[in-house]
């Protein structure tokens, strides 16, 4: 609902009274038959209804656009994904655009360079690894690395 309201204003509109966050894009994967509202920022609140994007200081018009999600709800399917699956990121604005799995590492929490701009058109991915994990958190992460169709 608010999503849709975001959209419909493109202002940010907060999905209830005292939330930090609100809508920022939906994010697809077809093949996966999943979809997501993305909430501004990858905080605990955020995170808790959806993935959330990180604003790691970056320029706004960053070509490397980071999501971050748990691993045991809305970021569970990153396991399935495969080179070559198709994502879609809808902006506010209703502007899509498609890209296609090129990368998929474990790496460590310090390998901060996965936030970092990239030189192409790139949607990044986060969750905490392993997948199966009992306890949450560690120090390792699955990064799913996808380039911008053209």
């Amino acid at each position: 609902m608010h999503g849709k309201k975001t959209q419909l204003t493109q202002r940010p509109t907060k999905p209830w009274p005292w939330a930090d966050t609100w809508p920022v894009a939906k994010l697809t994967a077809p093949t996966h038959q999943k979809s997501f509202v993305v909430l501004e920022g990858a905080t605990g609140e955020a995170m808790a209804f959806g993935p959330g994007r990180v604003t790691n200081g970056t320029h706004p018009k960053s070509l490397n656009t980071v999501l971050a999600a748990h691993r045991d709800t809305h970021f569970s399917f990153l396991k399935d994904l495969k080179r070559g699956d198709a994502l879609t990121l809808q902006s506010i604005t209703g502007e899509s655009h498609e890209y296609t799995v090129s990368d998929l590492a474990v790496v460590h929490e310090t390998q901060t360079e996965v936030l970092l701009p990239t030189e192409q058109a790139t949607l990044t991915l986060i969750t905490c690894y392993p997948f199966d994990a009992l306890n949450p958190g560690g120090p390792l992460r699955y990064v799913v690395r996808a380039a911008m169709l053209r």
